[in-house]
């Protein structure tokens, strides 16, 4: 079974969001992410999608009706609460011009959301996995590295004249992870990259179901 990388949409035509908090610390001192998940909504679109991901982090919304229905197939997260905070100095205008930028206004008028609370996490196999520069966190002794082969995005010249190719997932390569680890789960984090991943099951689902604003890279399989 094939793992995948939840990934923006890029060039999308749909709302995003910056995380603002809320944050707490770990006994080692390391700020974590706690609940409630507070974001700040960015101009450009006032076009909600199914999933919206939370930029500069590791996070994910989807309207309460998406995650419904997730959680009542899917094992490994909880649905969170969203909360909404807005810069006071922002005023809304009465008629949207050429200049200006459309964005989500608060009060907030579009689908309930809520955050994909993610509750899994596992280990990859560091004799099957094709990773570089392990190194093993001090304090928390857990795993740091980088990934070799797995789908990616590969990026030549210089700007104006920048190319980027998708490459496709090596096979053999990747993220090998163990299905009983996993215990049933098909949402859950991977100790080491940053990242939301799913197995095909949610993937394929997704896609089925023609859920918006979100893409995969595959990243590994489980054995």
């Amino acid at each position: 079974m094939r793992i995948w990388c939840l990934d923006y949409v890029w060039d999308s035509p749909f709302a995003g969001a910056q995380e603002q908090g809320a944050w707490s610390r770990n006994q080692d001192g390391r700020k974590r992410r706690a609940q409630p998940l507070i974001i700040e909504w960015e101009p450009d679109s006032d076009v909600i999608g199914d999933f919206t991901p939370v930029v500069y982090s590791e996070d994910w919304m989807v309207t309460e009706t998406v995650g419904e229905m997730l959680l009542a197939r899917f094992k490994g997260f909880e649905l969170g609460p969203v909360e909404m905070v807005q810069d006071p100095k922002l005023k809304r205008k009465r008629q949207i011009t050429r200049r200006g930028k459309r964005r989500v206004w608060l009060p907030y008028e579009g689908p309930p959301l809520c955050e994909i609370w993610v509750t899994h996490k596992v280990r990859p196999d560091l004799d099957r996995s094709t990773l570089t520069n392990v190194t093993t966190h001090e304090k928390t002794g857990e795993l740091r590295y980088q990934v070799e082969g797995c789908e990616r995005i590969e990026s030549s010249g210089v700007f104006p004249n920048r190319c980027e190719k998708r490459l496709p997932r090596d096979p053999g390569k990747g993220i090998y992870v163990a299905e009983a680890d996993l215990d049933g789960a098909d949402i859950f984090r991977i100790e080491g990259p940053g990242g939301m991943f799913c197995t095909d099951r949610v993937r394929d689902f997704i896609i089925e179901q023609q859920f918006t604003n979100v893409d995969f890279f595959e990243m590994g399989e489980t054995f």
